[in-house]
């Protein structure tokens, strides 16, 4: 197993002290550090299955026992800060002490994810340091085994397997509670658009300040399979990029995936079954881009310039800011019964989001002056816009499939 973080890779393994982690700067020169395995001292390799994985926080080993009946129901667990010494070993209890069958761990931009699994279910814990481990599985719903997590600041992401549907479900936790993701499922003609059941997801990590996932297609007899990628900037929806695009349906196998800062690297087979591995590498999208400094960075301005519209409505948004707002619809954001209005607007871009200042209105009572307009990107190339006191508008951009906003 490797992982590695800033200037430092890890890979672990055994050797002649039991299980070991070694440690490069440069890739030639290595520092062995064995782990202090306390009671578990002279077990062969085979008997422990464990995985390591390196972040800002430190770098964290996870063992489990690897036969049957296991000397413990649970997690072992070395933690380092630095990278260089680990603490002694520390045990994670399986709660209802069935046996332990599988763990995971992720580290994230503020600590760690780990997942404990079993024969009737999955746990779920974060930690800030690797000591303490809070359980965060309470509120997900048809949740019935981990299969692929991470985390970007205060959002963790997860791809869970349920064996009744067969579909990956997708999930997003932000202030303490879960709620469902959506999941784009590409648009005809393009390659790989097939049913959730026929989806399955092999990877996620960080990418810039969201996320990048992968995954392949089941298909059907005689069909060939294909890569998929998509990408978040939120953990709520996620976008895939094109198949045919790309070379994705080059792919019979999308294998895994690893990110430096902004740039990512993908590997798969091929779909011919030649024996070479194919690779892509991208920088991450606007909409994911990772701040250059410390400070939260603005979204760009420019991918919000253009027309957007829906049923009887149509927002403008000029390469200067400002922009126009018309509506002509049926309640909803209107005082009576239909209404037809024309607002002039100011859009204003900080860290903290985007927002469009109404200036001025042919219609108070629905936008007064001084209203401030929330603006989001939004699943399938629509924006969001969003005011205290009105049904939010999903509008579409040139990118939107048709007959999605309404005709």
């Amino acid at each position: 197993m490797v992982a590695g973080h800033g200037a430092a890779g890890y890979v672990l393994g055994w050797g002649s002290q039991g299980l070991t982690v070694w440690r490069t700067e440069d890739g030639r020169r290595w520092t062995a550090i064995p782990l202090r395995l306390g009671d578990l001292a002279g077990r062969n390799p085979s008997d422990i299955g464990a995985t390591i994985t390196a972040g800002p926080r430190g770098v964290i080993v996870v063992g489990r026992d690897n036969f049957t009946p296991p000397r413990y129901s649970g997690l072992y667990i070395w933690r380092s800060a630095d990278g260089r010494s680990f603490d002694p070993m520390t045990r994670l209890a399986n709660g209802d002490g069935s046996v332990t069958v599988s763990g995971d761990v992720e580290a994230t931009s503020t600590g760690f994810l780990l997942s404990m699994s079993d024969d009737s279910g999955a746990t779920l814990f974060e930690s800030g340091d690797g000591i303490r481990w809070q359980d965060i599985t309470a509120g997900l719903s048809e949740f019935s085994g981990a299969g692929f997590l991470n985390g970007n600041g205060s959002t963790t992401v997860l791809f869970s397997y349920d064996p009744q549907s067969g579909e990956h479900r997708a999930w997003y936790r932000r202030d303490g509670t879960w709620r469902p993701a959506t999941v784009d499922p590409g648009r005809l003609p393009d390659a790989g658009v097939v049913p959730a059941a026929q989806r399955r997801i092999t990877a996620v990590q960080r990418w810039g300040s969201g996320y990048v996932a992968i995954g392949n297609t089941v298909p059907d007899e005689g069909e060939e399979p294909t890569g998929m990628v998509w990408y978040s900037a939120d953990g709520a929806a996620w976008t895939r990029m094109p198949v045919r695009d790309n070379g994705f349906d080059t792919a019979g196998s999308l294998m895994d995936l690893a990110v430096t800062g902004r740039r990512a690297v993908l590997i798969a087979q091929p779909v011919d079954g030649s024996p070479q591995l194919l690779t892509w590498f991208a920088g991450a999208p606007a909409a994911v881009h990772a701040p250059a400094t410390a400070q939260p960075s603005a979204p760009d301005a420019a991918t919000y310039v253009g027309e957007w519209s829906a049923h009887a409505a149509l927002l403008v948004i000029a390469a200067d800011r400002t922009g126009t707002l018309d509506w002509r619809t049926y309640g909803g954001v209107c005082s009576d019964m239909r209404c037809e209005g024309h607002a002039t607007l100011r859009l204003d871009v900080t860290p903290d989001g985007v927002t469009a200042t109404i200036i001025s209105t042919t219609r108070p009572a629905d936008y007064p002056e001084g209203t401030r307009l929330s603006v989001r990107h939004s699943a399938g190339g629509r924006l969001k816009v969003a005011a205290d006191g009105h049904e939010p508008l999903l509008l579409c951009g040139p990118g939107a499939r048709p007959g999605t906003c309404g005709a």
